[in-house]
């Protein structure tokens, strides 16, 4: 039988599903016509900001604060590779991420940017009395989408990154809410691949 906890989790869990798919969806619709109006990126984005997660564990639902860091490398307009650490604590228990995977943008408008990514890697906790083992280690995998606001050719603004994260910390799944917003160093020459 299935209790009433487990019928919230799910549904909140096919509801972030559906925004994130709805967000992955219209980056790849506007991904190619965008890419004809836009100059062409920079070759890196390197991204540094504040985090918050919000996880559940044997012990109940956490609050967790911390930083993330990103770097991608863009193949062409609409596609990056992207490597992405996170730290994350509370106290008495800390979480740190390590993903990679694509990226996916959409340059519609002339300062503002969209973009969707799917990313897997593994999960870090240290989290003795908060519900899981004092150390342990896990896959990780994510996938969600933000925007950012360019303030010149170099430096933007990322307004908001939200992404589902699951972890396998423990003897069970958790299903994570990650957000955030910070700045975006871009650098290196500009792309001179063909949009194609």
């Amino acid at each position: 039988m299935v209790d009433a906890k487990t019928c919230v989790r799910t549904s909140a869990v096919t509801a972030t599903a559906q925004v994130v798919a709805l967000v992955l969806v219209s980056c790849s619709l506007l991904a190619r016509p965008a890419c004809a109006q836009e100059p062409q990126p920079r070759n890196y984005a390197l991204s540094a900001g504040y985090a918050y997660m919000r996880t559940d564990s044997s012990a109940g639902a956490l609050s967790l604060h911390g930083i993330s860091f990103s770097l991608a490398r863009n193949v062409n307009n609409w596609l990056a590779v992207v490597g992405d650490l996170g730290g994350y604590h509370l106290e008495g228990f800390r979480l740190a991420t390590i993903l990679s995977g694509p990226r996916f943008t959409a340059r519609a408008r002339q300062r503002t940017s969209v973009f969707a990514q799917v990313l897997l890697g593994g999960a870090h906790a240290n989290a003795g009395g908060r519900g899981f083992p004092a150390y342990h280690d896990s896959v990780a995998w994510a996938f969600g989408g933000g925007l950012d606001y360019r303030l010149n050719g170099r430096v933007a603004l990322r307004l908001a990154q939200a992404e589902y994260l699951q972890t396998r910390l423990g003897r069970a799944v958790q299903h994570n809410l990650r957000a955030g917003a910070g700045i975006v160093l871009h650098f290196g020459a500009r792309q001179t691949l063909s949009p194609n």
